[in-house]
């Protein structure tokens, strides 16, 4: 790992292996769009990587997307890829990562893709940043860029998703000695994160801790979510909690646990350099059923 920034990964990964660099500045924010592989409008994931909000995209993020890319490239659904390189902790608070992923959004559909061609994708921090997004469609925060989406989205992958940041709804040090993280440096995090939130203002943060109400309305954004997960991280017990209130809202829900599997799983593998686990095949069927079902 050790990346010294996103955008470095980037150009240092797509060198290496003769894809094209495209970087496209998203107006009003310090972000970018970084297109992995050719730029392609028609079929489109938009990727939120994680990291704690504090971490920059890695190797191994970048080696799990060649690989979406080529297997649904295999499939016949060639796609783009987008991946928002947004701004890190300890000096962007909340809710600048979420301006400027609505931003990049925004600027995937000015560009003419259409939601029910998109889909979003997002490990740990990057898929509680997919449901800040979702928060906020349904919620509109006042000093956020209203999104307005004009149809649902295709689909949302979440890995891992870090759902819930204070740790409350769950036992995070019940998998301390299986997980490859630690109940101690998601507190050390949540710290930075929920600083200064206003109260009223957590639930966008913590999707866990909204009202049963939140969600109503989530199916008219998004056609379908699949989540995975391991049943030896620290986060177990929160991201299945989130997907029973989730499915209530959205019947189109999936979770995937992987026995023994640890936080983002699909990623470590990818890290470790062993073959894509049973889950990471099935997400990959979702994905291209999704699309060829249009």
């Amino acid at each position: 790992m050790g990346s010294t920034s996103t955008l470095a990964c980037y150009e240092s990964f797509s060198k290496k292996n003769n894809l094209p660099v495209n970087v496209e500045d998203i107006e009003g924010t310090d972000a970018r769009l970084l297109w992995f592989g050719k730029k392609r409008t028609d079929r489109v994931i938009y990727f939120i990587h994680g990291g704690g909000f504090n971490l920059p995209l890695q190797d191994f993020h970048v080696d799990y997307l060649k690989y979406v890319l080529d297997d649904l490239a295999r499939k016949d659904v060639p796609v783009g890829i987008a991946i928002l390189n947004y701004t890190l902790l300890p000096n962007n608070p909340f809710p600048t990562v979420l301006t400027e992923a609505v931003s990049g959004l925004q600027l995937l559909l000015k560009q003419g893709v259409q939601p029910q061609n998109l889909y979003l994708a997002g490990d740990s921090a990057g898929g509680n940043l997919i449901f800040q997004l979702f928060s906020h469609i349904l919620h509109p925060l006042p000093n956020v860029p209203v999104l307005n989406l004009n149809g649902r989205l295709r689909g949302a992958y979440l890995m891992s998703p870090w759902i819930s940041i204070s740790g409350e709804g769950g036992n995070q040090s019940a998998h301390d000695k299986t997980d490859v993280i630690s109940a101690g440096s998601l507190q050390e995090l949540s710290k930075y994160l929920l600083k200064d939130v206003p109260p009223e203002q957590i639930c966008y943060l913590e999707a866990l801790k909204a009202s049963e109400s939140w969600f109503n309305g989530l199916d008219q954004i998004v056609e379908k979510v699949i989540i995975t997960c391991g049943d030896a991280e620290c986060m177990f017990e929160e991201i299945t909690a989130f997907e029973k209130k989730l499915s209530r809202h959205l019947k189109a829900t999936k979770l995937l646990v992987l026995k023994n599997g640890v936080h983002i799983e699909p990623c470590v593998d990818f890290y470790l350099k062993e073959e894509p686990n049973k889950a990471t095949i099935e997400v990959m069927e979702w994905f291209a059923q999704g699309y060829k079902a249009q």
